[in-house]
């Protein structure tokens, strides 16, 4: 079982006060209900060799009879251990109970003959039973919560894994479409092409230093995207009309570095057209728990997949969708549809960020 130094020390201290209770229970409490203010040497005695079977009981149990026979699944040696353990433990105070005459001060005590078996001691036997008993639950009990606990480390690890593996991926393929907007606008307008390439220093250093993170402020997050789609207002024909309020920046939440540009980079890729007039609608718009992200464009098809597909296609969308179900479980909504009447594709994602 690995627990960290606060666990353990919890755990000595319930050791502490469980065996405090006992010794009270065994040594004081008797001698208090008898109304004896000094109990005798023999009986203190019996109670020391008592509690000490009762102690060895539980840890010869816990720490060995336990890993052995019963999590190995060798149930009838563990029976069998256990059985011997809890004769050995009452025939044991059987015999101190004989060397101490203990019997016999109790019938001088009471004055009649007090009936015992000869060979076991049953408080001895119900008590070693009790405190096996707790022992055993315990050690299941941790057991079954380490395992989850392994799960749980597992299931986190792995999560870290794919995501790293995810953004790996979009910042290569958002790099290549970027760099390649930026080498065919250097040819039609070099002023354009410095301003572009400023703020793609400005976006490289939020890719470098801040999405290393598992989150990030949402004012840094939309102050990125503002940045991406100044980009590509520029590179996009004047038949194209980019329709995108600046949204409000909260510094108060955090989301999930990245999470956004794949949607947002979707409208451009699939909504750009060089002879037909298009328009690109990207609203973003924040309350004090949640995002919600809107886009609309036209579905310019040039590759032949059919429309219900297009717009799904290719793979920072894939990995985004995925992002979002390990990163906000149960806390996004993701809607899509296809207009075919305006030939348009809309996307409507909210997320709760809090």
């Amino acid at each position: 079982m690995f627990l960290n130094s606060r666990d353990k020390l919890a755990r000595i201290l319930i050791h502490l006060l469980v065996w405090s209770l006992i010794t009270f229970i065994l040594f004081i409490y008797p001698p208090m209900l008898h109304r004896q203010i000094k109990p005798p040497a023999d009986f203190l005695i019996k109670q020391i060799v008592h509690i000490l079977l009762m102690f060895t009981a539980y840890y010869t149990n816990a720490y060995y009879l336990i890993p052995k026979f019963l999590f190995k699944s060798k149930f009838g040696q563990y029976g069998l251990s256990i059985t011997m353990f809890v004769l050995l433990s009452s025939f044991s105070l059987k015999l101190v109970d004989s060397w101490l005459g203990i019997a016999e001060q109790m019938e001088n005590a009471f004055g009649k003959k007090m009936w015992s078996n000869p060979f076991i001691d049953f408080f001895g036997l119900l008590t070693t039973l009790f405190v096996l008993g707790i022992s055993t639950s315990i050690a299941i009990i941790d057991k079954w919560g380490q395992e989850k606990r392994n799960r749980e480390d597992y299931e986190s690890q792995r999560t870290k894994s794919e995501l790293s593996f995810l953004k790996a991926q979009i910042h290569p393929h958002f790099f290549f479409n970027t760099l390649n907007s930026i080498y065919a606008l250097t040819y039609t307008d070099v002023e354009a092409s410095r301003k572009v390439l400023y703020k793609l220093s400005r976006m490289m250093r939020y890719l470098l230093y801040e999405t290393q993170q598992n989150k990030v402020t949402l004012e840094k997050e939309l102050s990125f995207i503002i940045d991406y789609v100044n980009i590509m207002k520029l590179r996009v024909n004047s038949n194209t009309i980019v329709i995108f309020p600046t949204p409000e920046k909260n510094d108060d939440l955090y989301i999930a570095p990245m999470l956004l540009l794949p949607f947002v980079e979707n409208a451009f890729k699939h909504g750009i057209d060089d002879i037909e007039p298009v328009t690109i609608t990207i609203i973003i718009t924040v309350s004090t728990e949640s995002l919600t992200l809107t886009t609309r464009n036209k579905i310019i098809d040039r590759t032949g997949v059919s429309k219900d597909d297009y717009a799904e296609a290719g793979i920072g969308m894939a990995n985004t969708k995925r992002r979002l179900e390990l990163l906000y479980p149960h806390k996004h909504v993701l809607g899509t549809k296809v207009d075919p009447l305006e030939n348009e594709y809309h996307l409507n994602l909210q997320i709760n960020l809090t």
